[in-house]
């Protein structure tokens, strides 16, 4: 941090603590191993949790913790991708049946479900693949291949003619009574 003093071991492990969900209190007490009359340590230990540094810090944790907990835009694409390109053959055998003692391939984002069923005639599995065309779209979004804007944006440009010959004008004039009645019509 700029301007400020690094941080003490004992200052960072207090921050670490009430990052991690002790009270201000707890992480005094396990930090700087003081015996005192319960509310000294109270006050001492919200007086240390206000400090700019130590403030700065639990900014600094919870910026990095949410930046861990957001997709980056890669990421959603390698997801993307895998419902994409997955087809039943990667979940099966030479002889076709689902290989079932493989259960980290089943976490694939293509894998929409799982079902297991009892049958008289024994154990039925069905495993349903997620449509890829939602995908498609959505990558096709991010790639701004297309946009989202309704149809029929109208094109709202004048061209202006102006006209002197009088044959011209006559045959303007018609053109028009006919889009007139197109129009009504």
């Amino acid at each position: 941090m700029p301007g400020q003093k690094k941080f003490s071991q004992q200052q960072e492990a207090f921050a670490l603590d009430i990052f991690k969900g002790m009270t201000n209190s707890e992480a005094y007490l396990r930090n700087y191993r003081t015996k005192g009359n319960p509310n000294t340590v109270r006050r001492a230990a919200f007086a240390l949790a206000h400090s700019p540094k130590i403030v700065a810090r639990l900014a600094e944790l919870n910026l990095k913790r949410e930046n861990v907990t957001i997709t980056t835009a890669n990421e959603r694409r390698i997801i993307l991708t895998q419902i994409q390109r997955a087809t039943m053959a990667d979940f099966m055998d030479d002889n076709g049946n689902l290989i079932l003692n493989d259960k980290e391939r089943f976490r694939s984002p293509a894998v929409q479900s799982i079902r297991i069923r009892e049958t008289p005639t024994g154990t039925r599995t069905t495993l349903t693949l997620r449509d890829p065309v939602p995908s498609i779209d959505v990558h096709n979004k991010m790639d701004k291949i297309y946009s989202d804007a309704p149809p029929g944006n109208q094109d709202n440009r004048q061209i202006n003619i102006y006209v002197v010959d009088n044959e011209a004008k006559d045959l303007i004039a018609q053109v028009k009574e006919r889009t007139q009645k197109l129009i009504e019509g």
